[in-house]
């Protein structure tokens, strides 16, 4: 079944400062919707806005044609990948895979060979990229329509990246995946629909060419 999710009419003023100006777009199952713009233009903030944690002026938030407010309360509708750390520490990587997932996804991830090789050790212990790779999937694994990853990539070895674009790739056969990240090479191979976040306004763009316009330089 093909889900949909729909933000429009977004309105959010931080200070008398537009930062979000009638902002709309939309997500289908199978979509992998690139969010690209500079930093501070509000990427993060649409975001928050789309999973119902931030209050704005004015939003229009549907998932499959019903009005929602608060899309995160809804039991497998809506997951969030935030740029901060989201693991409690203290845990180990069995028992954060078991609190986050039932046991029919949780041998899905103990059996990726990337994760094996963080089994026996503590949150606390795991180096920066194994546990963003642990994050994103635990995120993509647990069952949702759609899935918002803020800075997947940021800071990553390139080894990594790769995998992790393989897991969004994989996760989008069922889902739909709203992307932002600094490394917008990454973000162009993978997204089917791309938009910029400029001066307040979201554009859609036609071409990977059209972001010449917004002082990025031309895909090779």
């Amino acid at each position: 079944m093909v889900h949909q999710l729909t933000a429009e009419s977004i309105v959010k003023h931080r200070d008398r400062r537009a930062i979000l100006t009638d902002v709309a777009l939309s997500c289908k199952t199978g979509d992998i919707v690139g969010l690209l713009g500079r930093n501070g233009c509000g990427k993060t903030t649409l975001l928050n806005i789309i999973y119902g944690t931030l209050p704005c002026e004015h939003k229009y938030l549907a998932i499959d044609r019903v009005k929602v407010n608060q899309p995160f309360s809804l039991p497998k509708t809506l997951n969030y990948l935030p740029q901060h750390r989201f693991i409690p520490k203290h845990l180990t990587v069995t028992q954060a895979v078991s609190l986050f997932l039932d046991s029919s996804e949780k041998a899905a991830v103990l059996e990726d060979g990337l994760v094996q090789s963080m089994v026996g050790k503590k949150i606390r212990e795991l180096a920066f990229g194994d546990l963003r790779y642990l994050e994103i999937k635990l995120l993509l694994t647990a069952p949702s329509k759609f899935s918002l990853l803020d800075e997947p990539f940021q800071g990553l070895a390139p080894l990594i990246v790769e995998s992790v674009q393989e897991l969004i790739v994989q996760a989008s056969q069922n889902r739909g995946i709203i992307l932002v990240d600094h490394n917008y090479t990454s973000v162009l191979q993978l997204s089917t629909k791309l938009y910029v976040l400029d001066k307040s306004s979201l554009h859609a763009l036609k071409s990977p060419d059209d972001l010449v316009q917004y002082t990025y330089q031309t895909p090779s």
